[in-house]
């Protein structure tokens, strides 16, 4: 059984029970989400990724950043004049699940209202030097206490982190880390890792599911299995776009669908989306009667960030010749030397799964209401989708979806 989040969070959340206002580093994750989904919109098919997961593992690094270094991270992360340690300590406090009634009567249970498990890592190199203060602050503040491993002995370092992440993920993400990774000479490893499971608030039928056409382009249309419902929820449109919010159990998280009005126009949408635009989409919504379809979807994305974070701007720490790490260790000079991503999802009628994980590897610098007509939101062509905790409007992850693929249910 997999703890549930970070082991440090049931200590702090007996001082902070709830937040008047919303963590700022919500905000910064998000406006960090758009920036990173535009950068990644260009790659062909499904797209699937944490940013919660990315902007933690990058906080955790940032810890150790100085000069232009730290400057440019801040500028990416939208970090700029956040305490990012305290920040991180708040969104982690304002996600974790408030416990729910789930029966009535004699047998009733009181559970979390989601599952929402986090956790981060910190394996660094045996005998090699880390400033105390940079690690202690990753413990108190990340609840990632500094681990010894040999990065020499590579399959073994492999091996050792991508258990810890199958750990932390359900075993949906058993090798984040590929061959030929890491390196001899990596001095330290920074991994986060995010998994989320959530009933529908009203789940779909399962004998409502039908075979139906999925339009990918104009001249490419495949069948697959499209759910069905009639239920009140909340329902917008703007001037390109439809949008649908799908509460989970509970009604603290949800999934926004944002289906484009004119197929094969997911392209346009991708390319103006920000924080301001999704929150124009929030606005938008209103309570209705709606009739949705939507596929079953289940695919896996992984995500190499070694050459997208430099071309949004972090460009010193990754490079050998300007990176600053100086907080990290004073032994010898750090860069990043790579930043993989990968994410799993699979929506049926039941709800959603998705985890996601990332791993920073450091380098030395010598290496390179009424009952109305419901309104259709039929999503049988390309659509966007996030999903978000309600109360922070925190963006746990973002994706998209060209190919629905099949998920299989199981029987209970």
């Amino acid at each position: 059984m997999l703890k549930m989040l970070l082991p440090f969070v049931a200590a702090l959340a007996s001082v902070v029970v709830g937040q008047a206002k919303k963590p700022a580093l919500a905000a910064a994750s998000n406006a960090f989400a758009c920036d990173l989904y535009r950068k990644l919109a260009s790659t062909k098919g499904n797209l699937f990724f944490s940013p919660y997961s990315i902007s933690s593992a990058l906080a955790m690094t940032r810890a150790g950043a100085a000069g232009t270094t730290a400057t440019q991270m801040d500028a990416v992360l939208h970090t700029r004049g956040l305490e990012l340690e305290k920040g991180h300590r708040e969104l982690t406090i304002a996600l974790a699940p408030p416990k729910s009634r789930k029966r009535r009567g004699p047998k009733r249970k009181t559970l979390n209202a989601y599952d929402l498990r986090i956790a981060n890592a910190l394996f660094g190199q045996k005998g090699f030097p880390f400033e105390d203060s940079f690690a202690s602050s990753l413990d108190k503040s990340f609840g990632a206490p500094l681990q010894r491993i040999d990065f020499r002995q590579t399959k073994r370092a492999r091996e050792l982190i991508n258990d810890w992440v199958a750990d932390h993920t359900n075993a949906r993400i058993k090798d984040l880390v590929p061959e030929g990774l890491p390196m001899p000479d990596t001095r330290l490893a920074l991994v986060n890792a995010i998994y989320f499971k959530a009933d529908w608030d009203n789940t779909f039928m399962t004998s409502a599911t039908r075979q139906a056409s999925f339009t990918r382009s104009p001249d490419d249309r495949i069948q697959v299995r499209m759910m069905h419902r009639i239920s009140h929820m909340k329902y917008g449109a703007t001037e390109d776009a439809l949008v649908v919010e799908i509460p989970y159990d509970r009604n603290e998280t949800s999934m926004l669908v944002v289906l484009p009005k004119k197929r094969g126009n997911l392209k346009a949408i991708e390319s103006k989306l920000t924080s301001k635009v999704i929150a124009e989409w929030r606005s938008s919504l209103r309570g209705n009667r709606v009739q949705l379809k939507l596929p079953r979807f289940k695919f896996t994305s992984k995500t190499n960030l070694t050459e997208t974070l430099p071309a949004m701007g972090m460009k010193d720490a990754f490079d050998p010749g300007r990176a600053d790490f100086s907080p990290m260790t004073k032994a010898e000079p750090l860069f990043i030397g790579a930043v993989l991503h990968e994410a799993f999802i699979a929506v049926d009628e039941d709800g959603t799964e998705a985890t996601g994980a990332t791993v920073v590897m450091m380098m030395p610098t010598g290496i390179a209401p009424r009952q109305a007509k419901p309104v259709p939101f039929i999503a049988d062509h390309p659509f966007l989708f996030l999903i978000q905790h309600r109360k922070t409007g925190c963006i746990l992850f973002a994706g998209r979806v060209t190919t629905p693929t099949v998920v299989t249910k199981k029987k209970k």
